[in-house]
């Protein structure tokens, strides 16, 4: 870092990132060597047949070329192997080197183009396997050819010229942020639309793509990264995380002996569960949610039998006729068929399904759950563009509940509640549904991620309503409700959350905390770039198997002392630019935003049988403030995932655990409440 400057313009690429590449480089153009170099030799009597002289001259021209540009590129591996991530100094010859590999490229292109007619174009009496080993040459030239040009589509700034721009003009952060903030919201708008080209160019899909294009530009603008610095970066942040000292508050259950067990101003109080927050209820309503996801779901998690079992259930054949009260499911109403599958009701037993699907307006169902005698209400997560952008919707909205200031919430989940609540009101939803079960006792409100926060903003709205209803937030979304409305919703919503998921730390605060971590990281950083993405490449697939080698802050090389340390005070200066704007941008329009009510934390217990295990899970009741850090970790996505939600939750389940809150007093001693 920072980006690569070449004809006038910054590319998503740093001085550094040129290790791996060129390395892969020198390896595929030794092998194309040795075997041309093999060939020609075995060979070299046998160029006397008519225009053969075209093929050798081919060959040596090629042979010639090839150790050009091997050269070249062990010049370019090696000064990009120099320096640090923050200290660019060694490496500041890369970009002529890279015109020296650009100009070592055309009489390669040309090349390539004469040996494409010499070898197509003709007819030889030469033996086959001189004719066959051009032809294979030219061939393989062109597909290097198309992957370069992949590589300069995928790294080039479009924001790259106005990056320049700032540089040659010297302008103030202030000023500089200001002259590319608008060409930097136009570019990410531009790059969302590509992406979601398949959803409807309809207007509130255009305002969503404006909402998001500025999210995403206003977080990135004041920072100069490429991608790789960001992959290092959470490297390291996953280094510090796991080597720092856990300082945690502990987290008391407010009781009347709990007094006698840690000090009131080292401990934070939550509440105490309510009777019905057990894990037998909510591993059985996670079927519910789990269910919302439709067949899909249901035959990722049976491989074997599931698209059979969910066959035998669907309705294919054009005599029967089509449900009422199903709404924008497939042909074969498979969607429903997986919700019966995965929730074992009966098809009596649904009220309404609906899989209508749009920006703001995703599937539901309605149904009675006889087993415990409720009105089950089961909102889908995210499983489409619609819904990716419905999440990146994150404005805190202002809502008015009663009893409740400063009450904000998302705004994407927020209008996806109030469209659900405008159908259940509209077609008297709940009302059939406590028809059909004259003895249910109450109403359940339910989701996985984004059907989660919609489930508990939806349950805000009709609490006036039904007094008695109770919802469960499986992986709710981190930036969901302000901790006013958060609280208030303690009583009757319960949110569920597994190991280091990463959704429910997700929000506005968290992103730009984890910013600042990665910045900070990188600014200490002693080590070089590749060193760091080779050991978070390897530690990927044995992370429980090895230690950490990289937490050394010393280099195995050493620097000019005073040219160094300016660079690193420079870089710092920059750093501490982008802190004060982070910090004056969520300070001014973001709230702090939290998951909903009474939070359950699995967690994952390690096994000494290694990374093969099986694993083992525990469950705490948690704090939201134990949820304001993004952790760094392989399972941040996986433990969102609701068929590990599921699993965990059974594996609790069948070892009759009992959640308990977890005390961890300062002098790093634990003990149980």
């Amino acid at each position: 870092m920072p980006g690569l400057v070449m004809f006038r313009r910054r590319w998503s690429v740093g001085s550094d990132d040129f290790v791996y590449p060129n390395f892969l480089e020198i390896i595929l153009r030794l092998a194309w060597l040795i075997a041309i170099s093999v060939v020609f030799c075995i060979n070299r009597d046998n160029f006397t047949c008519q225009d053969a002289n075209l093929l050798k001259i081919y060959y040596i021209g090629l042979l010639i070329i090839q150790i050009l540009n091997i050269i070249v590129a062990i010049t370019i591996m090696v000064v990009s192997m120099k320096g640090t991530i923050a200290v660019s100094e060694p490496r500041s010859k890369m970009a002529l080197l890279l015109y020296i590999k650009l100009g070592v490229l055309v009489p390669e292109c040309v090349w390539v183009v004469l040996g494409t007619y010499w070898a197509y174009g003709y007819t030889y009496a030469c033996p086959e396997i001189l004719v066959w080993m051009v032809k294979g040459a030219v061939i393989c030239s062109w597909i290097v050819g198309f992957i370069v040009l992949v590589v300069i589509f995928i790294i080039f700034d479009p924001m790259g010229e106005y990056h320049q721009k700032n540089r040659l003009a010297k302008r103030t952060p202030e000023g500089a942020l200001e002259y590319q903030s608008d060409a930097a919201k136009k570019a990410w708008e531009r790059r969302i639309k590509v992406i979601c080209c398949c959803v409807a160019n309809n207007q509130e899909n255009r305002d969503a793509f404006i909402e998001i294009s500025k999210l995403v530009a206003d977080f990135f603008v004041d920072v100069d990264l490429v991608p790789t610095d960001i992959a290092a970066g959470l490297i390291l942040v996953k280094k510090q995380q796991a080597w720092s000292a856990s300082q945690l508050i502990s987290v008391v259950i407010d009781s009347p002996s709990s007094s006698n067990l840690q000090p009131q101003n080292t401990s934070r109080r939550i509440q105490p569960p309510k009777p019905w927050m057990t894990i037998k209820l909510m591993r059985h309503y996670m079927t519910f949610a789990a269910g919302s996801y439709g067949w899909p779901y249901y035959v990722y998690n049976n491989l074997g039998t599931g698209l059979c079992k969910i066959l035998k259930r669907s309705r294919c054949c054009s005599c029967i006729r089509k449900e009422d009260h199903v709404v924008s499911d497939n042909a074969c109403s498979c969607n429903t068929a997986g919700i019966l599958m995965q929730t074992g009701l009966d098809r009596k037993d649904l009220i309404y399904v609906s899989y209508h699907n749009k920006v703001a307006e995703i599937p539901f169902f309605v149904a009675v759950d006889r087993k415990e005698n409720k009105v089950v209400i089961a909102i889908r997560g995210t499983m489409s563009l619609e819904d990716a952008l419905t999440d990146l919707s994150a404005v805190g909205v202002n809502v008015h509940v009663e009893g409740v200031m400063d009450c904000y919430v998302h705004c994407g989940m927020l209008k996806c509640a109030l469209y659900i609540e405008s159908q259940l009101k509209e077609l008297q939803l709940i009302e059939k549904a406590f028809d059909a079960l004259p003895e249910a006792t109450g109403l359940v409100i339910t989701g996985h991620s984004l059907g989660a926060g919609a489930a508990a903003i939806l349950a805000m709205k009709l609490r006036p309503d039904y007094p008695d209803l109770i919802c469960y937030a499986f992986s709710p979304p981190g930036g969901l409700l302000s901790p006013n409305a958060s609280q208030h919703a303690q009583d009757y919503i319960c949110s569920v959350i597994l190991g280091k998921d990463v959704i429910p730390r997700l929000g506005m605060p968290t992103m730009n905390k984890l910013k600042c971590q990665i910045l900070k990281a990188l600014a200490e950083c002693r080590h070089p770039k590749y060193r760091i993405l080779a050991g978070g490449c390897f530690r990927q697939f044995c992370d429980c198997l090895m230690k950490d080698q990289l937490h050394s802050n010393h280099s195995s090389k050493s620097y000019d002392v005073e040219s160094t340390g300016l660079l690193i005070e420079k870089f710092k200066e920059s750093l501490k630019t982008a802190f004060v704007n982070t910090n004056s941008m969520v300070n001014d329009v973001e709230w702090p935003m939290h998951p909903p009510g009474q939070i359950l934390h699995i967690i994952e217990e390690e096994e000494e049988s290694g990374c093969c295990g099986k694993p083992t899970f525990s469950a705490v009741w948690a704090h939201p403030d134990d949820f304001n850090e993004i952790i760094i970790s392989h399972k941040m996505v996986f433990d969102h995932m609701p068929e590990d939600v599921l699993g965990s939750l059974t594996s609790l389940e069948k070892s009759n655990f009992i959640p308990i809150a977890q005390l961890v007093p300062d002098n790093g001693d634990s003990s149980t409440a």
